[in-house]
């Protein structure tokens, strides 16, 4: 996929912090909403280390936090949702 390929050129920029910043871009492409806590679990990481990998990766601009609050905070791959749905339309209610 062009986006991730391009997204991950821009994560090589970080040095040090790419490592667990890939994990977690790797992650959110299975999983392109979620919590700090909930990745950390699945990806077996610290949660200063996804912490600091998702303030990396929001810095570039490929994630973003979508709660706008201080806890429990959920961040989401915008880019990837919008792809994911593309050519969607909303179900009756």
């Amino acid at each position: 996929m062009v986006l991730a390929a391009s997204d991950e050129q821009k994560i090589q920029t970080l040095g040090r912090g790419a490592g667990s910043a890939l994990r977690v871009h790797v992650f959110f492409q299975r999983q392109p909403l979620t919590s700090i806590a909930g990745a950390a679990k699945i990806l077996n990481l610290s949660f200063p280390a996804v912490t600091t990998a998702l303030n990396n990766l929001e810095k570039l601009g490929i994630v973003g936090e979508v709660t706008g609050k201080q806890r429990n905070r959920l961040f989401a791959y915008r880019e990837y949702l919008k792809i994911l749905s593309e050519d969607t339309e909303p179900l009756d209610r």
